[in-house]
């Protein structure tokens, strides 16, 4: 997942309403199982905050071009 909101827009809530609506698409698109994974650069306390309220789990933490992100899953598995 790659997401970013503009500065002057930061603090408002919207990148966690667009990822929530994203989520419920993705959910009536795709009913099979499946995992989303989130790389977010560390220290991004809010794109963090945004995955842990939407029910992203942590991850390891990994290096990627010389900058290390924190990781986040989230496994979808429809009602049987």
């Amino acid at each position: 997942i790659d997401y970013s909101v503009a500065a002057e827009d930061r603090g408002r809530g919207l990148g966690l309403a667009v990822l929530r609506r994203a989520l419920l698409e993705l959910r009536h698109s795709r009913p099979a199982p499946w995992t989303l994974v989130a790389q977010v650069k560390a220290g991004n306390l809010a794109s963090r905050r945004v995955f842990e309220r939407l029910g992203f789990a942590a991850q390891p933490a990994v290096e990627l071009h010389g900058s290390t992100y924190d990781v986040f899953r989230l496994r979808f598995a429809p009602p049987a």
